[in-house]
This record gives C-alpha cells, structure tokens and sequence, in this order.
C-alpha cells in the first residue's frame, strides 16, 4: 500500500509516481502563452464589436433623453403665464431739452394671479419708477439695440424690489417709439 517512499493514496493502495520531465515548465509556458493571447484578442474583439456599440447607444439614448428633458422645460419655460400691462407712458429723454421724447408700453409677467393684484396696487408707484429710469437715459443709450436687454433686467429688478413678495419671470415690451 506503500509507495518505493512510503506514501499511501487516500484509499490506502500505494501511489505511482510518474518521472517528471525536466522541460515541463517550459513547455506549459509555450502553450499558456498563445491560449492566453488568443483570449485576449477574442475579449478585445468582443468588447469593440459588441459592448462598445452598447454603450453608444446607450450614451445616445441617455443624451437624447436629457435633451428632450431640457426642451421640455424650455418649452414650459416659455409659456406665459400672467401678464400685467402698463401702458401709454411718454418720457423725455435726458438732454433732449425736450425736443425728443419716448413712448413705451410694458408688459410683466407674473408667474401667480395673486401677483396681478399687486401689481395694479403698486402701478402708479411703477409707472413713476420707470418713467425715472427712462427720463435718466440719453436718446443714443435709448436707440442702442443691447440697451433693450439691459433695460429688461434693470425693469425687472426694480419692480422686485418696489412689490414686496414677487417674482417677475420677464419683461416684453409692446411698444417703443423714439421721436
């Protein structure tokens, strides 16, 4: 039961011991290393042609998603939602010695109904306030196309800071005429 060294398999007969060829490690090396190269490509194949497609679509689709979520918004964004109209307000620009003047017509919009409430309580106080800020202003700052933008944002600011607990989503103007 006993191997030439004494050893014993589990089930108590002796072992046989094979020689060992003195190159096998060499040899396990030479056919280790192709199998694995071999895999390697396979797997890089496999991830170029199949996974990586995948995830670009994947990432598309993702993208396209966010897109549409975000004109979505922009969309609802830009709804009107209430508006409030101040009209018929004539002003003389400053440095005019009143030979020039400027009408405008002002529309706020107001993302509540409460708002417009407000608003009509304060619109004497607004319409003085804008007549101001307008009076302040030369005829070539009036004329210059970027003013209008800038002037939205100063309008909106003011009446913000004139009615207390509102929000002004934007300013459009209806009308403005330079003479």
């Amino acid at each position: 039961m006993a191997d030439e060294r004494g050893n014993l398999d589990p089930t108590g007969e002796a072992q046989e011991q094979l020689p060992q060829p003195a190159g096998n490690k060499k040899s396990s090396l030479l056919v280790l290393a192709p199998v694995i190269l071999i895999q390697l490509v396979v797997a890089f194949f496999l991830v170029k042609l199949v996974l990586f497609p995948m995830y670009l679509d994947w990432k598309a689709k993702k993208a396209l998603a966010a897109a549409e979520k975000k004109k979505q918004e922009e969309k609802k964004k830009k709804e009107i939602a209430f508006t409030y109209k101040i009209s018929d307000m004539t002003t003389n620009p400053q440095l005019s010695m009143g030979t020039r003047f400027a009408v405008f017509e002002i529309v706020l919009e107001v993302p509540r109904n409460s708002d417009l409430e407000k608003l009509k309580v304060y619109d004497p106080v607004i319409r003085d306030h804008f007549i101001k800020y307008f009076r302040s202003k030369t005829v070539t700052e009036l004329s210059d196309v970027a003013f209008m933008d800038s002037c939205k944002v100063d309008l909106k600011r003011m009446v913000e800071e004139i009615v207390p607990d509102i929000k002004v989503n934007d300013v459009f103007f209806t009308r403005f005429v330079l003479q």
